[in-house]
């Protein structure tokens, strides 16, 4: 493979993040959630669990001096970067010119996300990022909105991000975005990762999450679902009968959780997938029988 062969021509960057930084008049703003990866035992262990193949099509979010580049440049023929900041984007070009197959972007991930999902071709794409903690939830709801575009990938996000999206039946951090992630994709927690990981050093640990194809199988439009999901989870305390009290009459309430095969005491976060889209399924033919 081409890609990898010619690496041995590049330096790892994980030996000169400072000076990097430095080079590019970066002061690294935790407002952003610019805090780059030192650590070349985490960032391997990404790639690895990435699990990606030659023809694999990846974006890296943030890939800031190209540390985690670096690595997936091993396992792939097909990298996108997309940085936002101008020098950096320009240290990736020059650092990353000799492999074939390195397109780096400079510009907003995000937007570079949802520019994908307006002019679907089919095209199917996998995220390994150390991404920007402040759009880590809009990256997650965007792959969770389009699974047939965005296949899975390997986040390194907060830990609590990474323990709400994990989080099951039960568990004090389940909420909406636990339960539509895990619609979509079967996600898990592989490794937690210390701050001394990062520079600079955030005020929090991290963690690395996959997300792999899976999920449940859906009855009812993808929409429809997540508002439903979002509903109950509006008040968390209160009881499901007294959040679907919100949007239909009480008597409504309560016929569509006895259709649902739900106890009227449960709450949101003590609902499986299944129940959910049961849930979904009786509340809107329910709604559509008015």
């Amino acid at each position: 493979m081409k890609l990898a062969a010619n690496l041995n021509e590049i330096p790892d960057p994980v030996f000169s993040v400072k000076t990097d930084l430095e080079q590019c008049a970066i002061k690294p703003n935790r407002l952003k959630g610019q805090n780059f990866l030192i650590s070349s035992r985490v960032r391997d262990y990404i790639a690895n669990v990435a699990n990606l193949t030659e023809t694999d099509s990846v974006i890296e979010i943030g890939p800031g001096t190209g540390v985690l580049t670096w690595a997936l440049a091993h396992k792939t023929t097909n990298l996108t970067l997309v940085e936002s900041e101008r020098s950096l984007a320009a240290l990736l070009k020059k650092r990353f010119k000799i492999l074939d197959k390195v397109n780096v972007i400079c510009g907003d991930g995000l937007q570079f996300l949802r520019k994908l999902v307006t002019e679907h071709n089919h095209h199917k794409w996998k995220i390994v990022s150390n991404l920007p903690y402040s759009i880590s939830s809009p990256v997650l709801m965007t792959m969770a909105d389009n699974p047939e575009i965005f296949e899975g990938g390997v986040l390194l996000l907060q830990k609590e991000v990474v323990d709400r999206v994990t989080a099951t039946p039960m568990d004090p951090e389940r909420s909406a975005i636990s339960v539509i992630l895990q619609l979509r994709y079967s996600v898990r927690k592989v490794l937690n990762v210390k701050s001394s990981q990062f520079r600079p050093a955030p005020g929090v640990d991290s963690a690395v999450l996959t997300l792999n194809p899976g999920g449940e199988s859906l009855s009812v439009p993808w929409h429809y679902l997540i508002r439903t999901v979002q509903e109950m989870f509006v008040h968390r305390r209160k009881t499901l009968l007294n959040n679907l009290k919100k949007c239909m009459s009480n008597a409504m309430a309560e016929t569509v959780l006895l259709a649902s095969g739900i106890e009227m005491d449960k709450r949101a976060q003590e609902l499986t997938l299944k129940q959910f889209v049961k849930l979904a399924e009786t509340k809107l033919r329910a709604e559509t029988e008015i």
